[in-house]
């Protein structure tokens, strides 16, 4: 009876611990889904848009700022907008962000992929 209360103690302490090394690169995916929609010049519906926003880390995004988020984006990864967005550029702190992101995108995807390999992905 002892064994079986400290296993199921042990169990308790050490399944947290091995799941919390997962990672769940899902929102990752579905972001770059869109954006490589966008760079293809295809114009996204809202559904598209909801679909992310349904993936954690975008789900407490408030209304306003999904708002802003979607036309942001949009004028980042839609070519042909070079010119808007130097104009923008200058006083938007979150279009700088975004345009940072762009810029070091292939690195994260590259960083993502060899985390893959580690299987430490949640699927």
């Amino acid at each position: 009876m002892f064994k079986k209360v400290a296993l199921t103690l042990i169990f308790l302490v050490v399944a947290p611990a091995v799941h919390s090394q997962q990672f769940n690169f899902q929102p990752c995916y579905a972001f770059w889904k869109l954006t490589d929609r966008l760079r293809e010049g295809i114009e996204l519906t809202p559904e598209d848009w909801q679909q992310l926003k349904e993936t954690d880390g975008y789900k407490r995004v408030n209304t306003t700022a999904w708002n802003q988020f979607i036309q942001q984006v949009t004028l980042v990864y839609t070519p042909g907008n070079q010119e808007r967005i130097q104009q923008q550029i200058k006083t938007d702190r979150s279009l700088q962000r975004i345009i940072r992101y762009e810029k070091e995108e292939l690195n994260l995807k590259n960083y993502i992929a060899r985390i893959d390999q580690l299987h430490l992905m949640d699927r």
